[in-house]
């Protein structure tokens, strides 16, 4: 892929791919191009549909789905709030009854204990989580929430069965998430 910043990436185990979207390209703007990565060389894949140019925006693996999901970003001069899933063929939007504001530079990775997808914060956004159970999301208010943030990142543990986050602008400390409470 051409050089970029503000792009996520995602590993699709079904077919053992690292799918690419989007991001800032140098002298700034958005891409709406799609990659893939096999371990040895990068392919662009060109779909039929797609998310349309935008960047910041998180992308994970969808167990329960076995599909790559993108949501929101920053594209077209705002911020966005749509999700999209993309299966190794075509990308496609998902629609849910209840979203997240629109953001950028949010984070969100997929929750063993709630077997979705829990995403956090974003920029110029509260500190609201908000879980995607594969088929609408719903805001969630835990008893202890970490402080707003942007451009952190988050994981998933397999093994602890936990979400871990760390850092973004001005933070540099480690949270967890359990399926029901953020653990600092």
């Amino acid at each position: 892929p051409p050089a970029r910043a503000g792009h996520p990436m995602a590993y699709d185990p079904l077919r053992g791919k690292t799918v690419l979207y989007g991001g800032i390209p140098i002298g700034g703007g958005a891409l709406g191009d799609t990659w893939e990565w096999d371990g040895v060389n990068w392919t662009q894949v060109f779909t039929n549909t797609q998310p349309g140019p935008r960047r910041s925006h998180p992308m994970v693996w969808h167990p329960l789905r076995g599909t790559v999901v993108a949501w929101g970003g920053f594209g077209g001069g705002v911020d966005l709030n749509d999700l999209w899933e993309y299966d190794g063929v075509d990308w496609r939007p998902i629609t849910t009854a209840n979203a997240p504001t629109g953001r950028r530079a949010s984070e969100m990775a997929y929750d063993p204990n709630t077997t979705g997808l829990v995403l956090f914060s974003g920029y110029q956004q509260g500190a609201d989580t908000w879980l995607f159970d594969g088929l609408d999301w719903r805001q969630v208010v835990p008893a202890t929430i970490p402080t707003p943030r942007y451009d952190h990142t988050m994981t998933t543990d397999p093994v602890r069965n936990r979400v871990v986050m760390f850092g973004g602008t001005l933070a540099s400390e480690t949270w967890e998430w359990d399926g029901i409470d953020w653990l600092r």
